[in-house]
């Protein structure tokens, strides 16, 4: 059972493997103005929607509906959760296509979230149903980071394919970096945030915050 489970993922992840790249065309060759023109005020999340969301939303729906081993897909994009044509299928995938979207007139790093759930019964009972998770980053390089299987590993586009380059990365203990917008300290209502904060900078920590989620998250990991 547990080499059906890691045969199915590798064939999820694959496909994601293959948004990646493509997303990450669509930038390199694209222009940024046009990429951040707004097509709507506010997705659910209440972010800003840009042409480019749409355009990698689009992408990867298309690809993730022909997979046999998805029963749904839920995108930031979208109102609704997508039914694929497999009843049965075991998992259910989730995703940001572009996540930092505000930040592509100005070239700052953007990337792709994503998360793969099994359905346990029919049913997802809590995020503990989650069996793999990553995102990819498209900057000075195309990274993809994934964590499965109690490891989390960096891969590099490479000559259009991603090659491992490390593997089994930790947050070392004696890391000093933290990654906030502290314009909104004010506005917190758990005081222990701010607590957060003021321990780090007592401690000479390095605030760090581009303002997209995989730009500071992977930052903070690395």
């Amino acid at each position: 059972i547990f080499f059906i489970f890691i045969l199915y993922m590798n064939k999820i992840l694959n496909i994601l493997k293959e948004c990646c790249i493509d997303i990450s065309l669509l930038i390199k060759h694209g222009n940024p103005f046009t990429m951040s023109s707004l097509i709507e005020n506010k997705n659910n999340s209440g972010d800003n929607v840009k042409k480019l969301d749409i355009e990698a939303n689009d992408l990867m729906i298309n690809k993730l509906l022909n997979c046999k081993f998805i029963r749904t897909i839920a995108s930031e994009e979208n109102d609704t959760i997508i039914n694929t044509k497999f009843t049965n299928a075991p998992y259910m995938i989730c995703f940001d296509p572009i996540d930092g979207s505000s930040n592509i007139d100005v070239n700052i790093t953007v990337g792709t979230i994503f998360g793969l759930y099994k359905y346990n019964n029919n049913k997802l009972l809590s995020g503990n149903n989650i069996v793999m998770a990553g995102y990819c980053l498209y900057g000075g390089s195309t990274q993809l980071i994934i964590a499965k299987n109690n490891s989390v590993d960096m891969y590099s586009l490479i000559n259009n394919n991603f090659k491992l380059i490390k593997n089994n990365i930790k947050i070392k203990n004696n890391g000093n970096i933290y990654s906030i917008n502290e314009s909104n300290k004010y506005k917190y209502i758990n005081p222990d945030i701010n607590k957060t904060i003021d321990k780090f900078i007592e401690l000479s920590y390095t605030a760090r915050w581009v303002g997209s989620l995989v730009s500071d998250a992977h930052q903070t990991l690395i």
